[in-house]
């Protein structure tokens, strides 16, 4: 919402987007580099950072950037999409517009039925003016605009992935391992670098063979995303991931990825959202967990009765 009101629906949406680009950039950046230094590691000593000195080196990291976008990133971008704009051959289009066949006709965003001659109420006038239009023909600037920081979040989503899911994968290890070094499976120790990485190492194989199918999935099957509208998908769930994780909730990033993308579908246009697409990932969700029990079950039963 924020994202469509400060540029989409704006009248030169690339000039508010070029503006907001150094502002996107520090939020970004500042709350990635807080949930890093505020109470982090004790490897690398920063749970030795107090709450105030997390929030400056955040805040400071952010501005640094921001002012990097804004004297140098920004022209570059304003400048390569220019050209690329200038030797793109223009093509006349015509729109038309379904509502011109119909008794009804439109003033604003306010929608009359000459036959009745009613009115919308308050309730669904505001909501017209606070949802997107999903007739609307968002502007090709603007998309490529977003393209360039869409990147830069698909890093900060991948860097939560990191953060949430890895630990919820090493997190039985950890505790075989500790049980086997310290008799002990209360885990006072922190957790030793080569658990850690050798469960990065497994999210990026598994990433490598079969993380396409999942990518395909939630990233085009289900609703039609562009770069905008990837930005504000993947720096939700992003959020949302790194929150969870600073307050030690073993959600999935998956989880977040797809709600941030079956939210954002609403709002912009419910018919934009494959509804049995959605169903089936929800089933999965729930089908898993007695599955993945019953798995883990009977492998203990078949040691308990081979032991």
């Amino acid at each position: 919402m924020i994202v469509d009101f400060a540029v989409l629906r704006r009248d030169n949406p690339f000039e508010c987007g070029l503006r907001a680009l150094p502002v996107f950039y520090l939020v970004c950046i500042a709350f990635n580099v807080l949930m890093v230094t505020w109470d982090g590691s004790r490897l690398l000593h920063f749970n030795e950072i107090p709450v105030w000195g997390a929030v400056i080196i955040s805040v400071g990291c952010g501005f640094i950037a921001a002012m990097f976008v804004q004297f140098f990133l920004k022209p570059r971008i304003n400048r390569k999409i220019q050209d690329e704009m200038v030797s793109k051959p223009k093509v006349q289009s015509v729109i038309v517009n379904s509502d011109l066949e119909t008794d009804k006709y439109i003033v604003g965003k306010e929608v009359k039925d000459v036959e009745s001659g009613g009115c919308t109420t308050k309730v669904r006038s505001f909501f017209e003016w606070l949802l997107p239009d999903k007739n609307r023909v968002e502007d090709e600037r603007t998309i490529k605009l977003f393209s360039t920081i869409q990147v830069f979040t698909a890093c900060f989503a991948g860097f939560a992935h990191g953060a949430n899911d890895v630990s919820n994968a090493i997190a039985p290890l950890t505790a075989l391992v500790a049980i086997y070094k310290d008799k002990n499976a209360r885990q006072e120790e922190d957790v030793p670098i080569y658990i850690l990485l050798y469960g990065v190492l497994a999210i990026c194989v598994g990433l490598w063979t079969l993380g396409h199918r999942v990518i395909r999935t939630v990233g085009t099957n289900m609703s039609e995303i562009n770069p905008a509208t990837g930005f504000t998908i993947e720096f939700g769930a992003a959020m949302t991931a790194l929150i969870s994780s600073k307050l030690g909730l073993p959600i999935s990033t998956t989880h977040c990825l797809v709600g941030s993308v079956v939210a954002v579908g609403v709002v912009k246009s419910r018919e934009s959202i494959k509804w049995s697409i959605f169903r089936n990932i929800v089933i999965s969700w729930v089908v898993t967990l007695p599955v993945a029990g019953l798995i883990s079950a009977g492998m203990m039963l078949l040691l308990k009765l081979a032991l």
